[in-house]
């Protein structure tokens, strides 16, 4: 279990002496490590749109200027159908080699939560991308199920990752200004 704990104790404390900057910035940062989501929040109705938008350049062949400002809107979601116009995004514009990690590491994990006309379709699509044959995409699938074995083993481990650990030292940065500004007015 995660000492998140020890993380809300360090931002209350601090809150009360300044609530002005820390808080605000805090706050979100905690919040955003505590949910796991990172960057910017975009709507499911925007993602949907900004999703339709790729695949619509990837059907057609031609990706416009500036389609790039959109794929970190992708890469942020956890939905396979999302992923896979991620991974033909790169695919299509050159990088084949990250749209394969992309559908090993994270598109392929997830195929067992899906029904079968998805788990067919993307396996088809991964196809396409990689250019395997079957016996590749049984290998391909089996380095799968291991990176995610060895991710589930990162997170038994409980140590903290470096948003933690960043979050800690601002907090406790924090305490240490609040608890001098407040010995300074106190004189």
């Amino acid at each position: 279990m995660k000492p998140y704990f020890v993380i809300f104790t360090l931002f209350f404390t601090a809150l009360p002496a300044h609530a002005g900057f820390f808080s605000s910035v805090l706050g979100g940062v905690t919040a955003n490590a505590i949910t796991g989501s990172g960057g910017s929040v975009v709507s499911d109705s925007k993602l949907k749109l900004i999703n339709a938008y790729i695949w619509d350049m990837h059907i057609n062949g031609t990706y416009e200027d500036g389609y790039e400002y959109y794929l970190p809107y992708l890469d942020d979601s956890s939905s396979v159908s999302y992923l896979d116009t991620l991974a033909f995004a790169y695919s299509d514009n050159g990088d084949r080699d990250k749209g394969v990690e992309l559908y090993e590491t994270r598109i392929l994990p997830l195929l067992r939560f899906e029904s079968d006309e998805v788990k067919s379709a993307l396996e088809a699509n991964y196809k396409k991308i990689s250019g395997a044959t079957e016996v590749n995409y049984l290998k391909a699938l089996t380095r799968a199920v291991e990176w995610q074995q060895e991710n589930k083993d990162v997170d038994k481990n409980g140590s903290w990752s470096i948003t933690e650990w960043l979050i800690v030292i601002i907090l406790l940065i924090s305490l240490f200004y609040n608890y001098r500004l407040l010995s300074v007015t106190r004189k």
